[in-house]
């Protein structure tokens, strides 16, 4: 064996060592019978559920994605309801949600709203729709996003709007 030979074992067999040892761990097998089967983890089902809602203005649909967390699910719980927005700080439309607040467990600490990003403010038990970012704020809970007919809700004063599941 020449010298590159032996040089190129020298690097490689570290690795094919490496590779003996971690694969094995990767993919466990069992033998059943004369057959060997890999085992897959059991599949966990996903506890995420996928929630959508309309906001109906006007006749025209905004549609949101809604994160699957406490306030949101006890939001939907809700629908179908018709709410009253207003602007807000030239940055948010709000609408006051009755008869009652909503569940705030699980709640972050300084969270930053995105434009479109739908909240629920906690000491006013409203939620928002922001149409500008805001700074981060322990009040804001995140509930969900627009994702489509934000136009809908960019217009001045105060307006009437029907909120349904859409899924």
């Amino acid at each position: 064996m020449n010298r590159r030979s032996r040089r190129m074992l020298a690097l490689a067999l570290p690795l094919v060592i490496v590779l003996a040892l971690v694969l094995p761990m990767m993919v466990p097998q069992a033998v059943i019978g004369n057959q060997v089967e890999a085992q897959m983890p059991p599949r966990q089902e996903s506890k995420r559920m996928s929630m959508t809602m309309n906001i109906i203005v006007d006749g025209t649909p905004v549609k949101a994605v809604l994160e699957d967390n406490p306030t949101s699910r006890d939001f939907v719980a809700l629908l179908p309801m018709t709410v009253q927005f207003e602007d807000f700080a030239g940055r948010e439309k709000i609408s006051h949600l009755a008869p009652r607040r909503l569940s705030t467990e699980g709640r972050t600490t300084d969270y930053a709203a995105n434009v479109w990003d739908i909240t629920y403010y906690v000491p006013w038990g409203n939620i928002a729709i922001f149409y500008k970012g805001y700074e981060p704020s322990r009040d804001l809970i995140k509930m969900g996003r627009i994702v489509s007919g934000q136009q809908a809700l960019m217009r001045s004063g105060s307006f009437s709007a029907r909120i349904e599941r859409a899924d």
